[in-house]
């Protein structure tokens, strides 16, 4: 779990769990990829950053674990400002990562490849 604190006041902004391939809580990773799940920001924090900064500490975290990829699952009608800042950051679509966890609800795959370590 990563947690966006607003330094001056120690506010927490919002939260995202990190998740490896294999581990209990992984959905949709495969074997090299690392996903995250629930990011969530306060609606009175939106438009400071805060989801931003959880989704590049958590493609940090994956780079410095070696992994060749974050996936993540999105649902097909998030917020347009969700969309913007994962295509922003560079994620794509995946249609092989699509999937329904329950009837009429449908979530979309995205991935973001990470330079191969050296």
């Amino acid at each position: 779990m990563l947690v966006a604190v607003d330094e001056a006041t120690g506010e927490v902004l919002g939260a995202v769990t990190f998740v490896l391939a294999g581990t209990p809580y992984a959905e949709l990773s495969g074997p090299g990829e690392a996903e995250f799940r629930m990011l969530a920001v306060d609606p009175a924090a939106q438009g400071r950053g805060a989801g931003s900064a959880l989704v590049r500490a958590c493609v940090a975290r994956a780079a410095e674990l070696g992994c060749s990829a974050v996936v993540i699952c999105v649902r097909s009608g998030m917020a347009a400002a969700a969309h913007r800042l994962y295509e922003r950051l560079g994620f794509v679509r995946l249609p092989a990562k699509d999937w329904s966890p329950l009837p009429g609800v449908d979530l979309l795959g995205l991935r973001l490849e990470l330079p191969a370590r050296d």
